[in-house]
């Protein structure tokens, strides 16, 4: 006494390429009892959102498909799709819905159709080889693998059936990061099933610059022409007295620019290629450079250096014996290097001159000071021509193959116990 309906889905067979599952809807009807309608009725089949149109009968006591359908539905990007139908169609017979309306409606989840494969990409060194591992989504399924970096690609492999595939990263790296340590590389999986691409997937990986340290070098020579001319070569120095000139060479590697240099020797540094250390009181020199990336190098370079000592008075003391006593008398001592410098031995001299307060100069007088090692020393009268009246003025000159050296003294006028 009733008209019942029923839809049901059947999944057929899939297209995994075209990302695409056939199915079959079957809509059926069962009457029983009297209701029949031998008269054409037109119905609606909707599938995944579109219609499609039908027409059936409803014979008496039985139970009939009344629509089928096949056909291809086209899964989501991520391969899944679940889809729905129903349908409905006026009977024109009681015992069914109101109105005489037949309906019915059903869903069903299809097979999930595998998509592109995943990537990864294990960081590594540029100009060393890493590793690249695809977690391919079907085992149908080839690959070709790409690389970009900074503007530059390349193709790593073209539809291979590899998982993992050993890739030297190219040292045509380097050129992209002149002024860095590292970069990120992303690396694209494109997948195919057969000659159709299904889907791309990437991933970045780090690439490191490693074993880039520039190289540093120096060339030093003495252009003091004096201490050239006393040591004979350009090679050694004469501490205090030489002025070393440092020519810097340095050059980086991979793409790099060398973006400071410096040398330093005790306390003075230049910063240059090309620098003149005065008067240096060392024999070692520390040259360094730093490239654009940040990687440094340095090296040690130690030359002859000739141990001069400078000429100076140490002690230059001029008295009289008694407070009324015209005699001046001297005690003087210093340093001098008394050694060679390499082609001559240095040479000393003292000499003095005198006069009264603000008045002439006297002419030098040369006298003989006593070497020990390197001290000279001079302990002698001065005469007895120095009236105890007045107050005189001494300078005393040393000189050796390098320097001159100055010192004045006052002798105060004499002053007697009992005037």
């Amino acid at each position: 006494m009733a008209v019942k309906g029923s839809i049901t889905i059947k999944q057929n067979s899939q297209n995994i390429s075209k990302n695409t599952s056939n199915i079959t809807v079957t809509c059926k009807a069962t009457m029983s009892g009297p209701s029949f309608d031998y008269y054409d009725r037109t119905g609606t089949l909707t599938i995944d959102g579109k219609n499609y149109s039908f027409t059936t009968t409803f014979p008496e006591n039985t139970t009939k498909t009344i629509c089928t359908k096949t056909l291809d539905i086209t899964h989501g990007t991520d391969g899944k799709k679940t889809v729905k139908a129903s349908f409905s169609i006026k009977t024109g017979m009681t015992g069914t819905l109101e109105g005489g309306v037949l309906e019915a409606s059903t869903s069903k989840t299809l097979t999930n159709i595998p998509r592109a494969s995943s990537v990864t990409c294990a960081d590594g060194n540029i100009g060393s080889a890493t590793t690249i591992n695809i977690n391919r989504a079907s085992s149908s399924f080839t690959h070709t693998i790409t690389y970009s970096f900074n503007g530059l690609t390349g193709t790593i492999a073209t539809k291979t059936k590899d998982t993992s595939i050993g890739w030297t990263i190219p040292t045509s790296f380097y050129a992209k990061i002149p002024n860095a340590k590292s970069g990120k590389v992303t690396i694209t999986c494109d997948t195919y099933s057969g000659s159709t691409k299904v889907g791309t997937k990437s991933t970045t990986a780090n690439v490191f610059v490693i074993n880039s340290e520039p190289t540093v070098d120096a060339t030093v020579q003495d252009v003091n022409s004096s201490t050239v001319a006393l040591t004979g070569d350009s090679n050694k120095l004469v501490r205090y007295m030489s002025n070393a000139k440092v020519d810097i060479s340095a050059t980086a590697k991979n793409s790099a620019t060398i973006k400071s240099r410096k040398v330093v020797c005790g306390n003075k540094s230049g910063t240059s290629a090309s620098n003149t250390l005065n008067n240096v009181e060392s024999g070692t020199f520390e040259v360094s450079c730093t490239d654009s990336r940040g990687f440094s190098a340095s090296k040690t370079i130690t030359k002859t250096l000739v141990e001069y000592i400078k000429l100076a008075f140490t002690d230059v003391s001029l008295t009289r014996p008694t407070t009324t006593s015209n005699t001046v008398n001297a005690v003087i001592k210093g340093n001098y290097f008394n050694s060679n410098f390499g082609t001559a031995s240095n040479t000393f001299a003292m000499k003095y001159r005198y006069r009264q307060s603000g008045g002439e100069w006297s002419s030098y007088q040369t006298v003989n000071a006593t070497i020990t090692n390197n001290i000279f020393s001079y302990n002698a009268s001065l005469g007895d021509i120095y009236n105890y009246n007045n107050e005189y003025e001494f300078e005393f000159v040393i000189t050796d193959k390098l320097m001159n050296v100055t010192q004045k003294v006052t002798v105060t006028r004499g002053i007697p116990i009992i005037d």
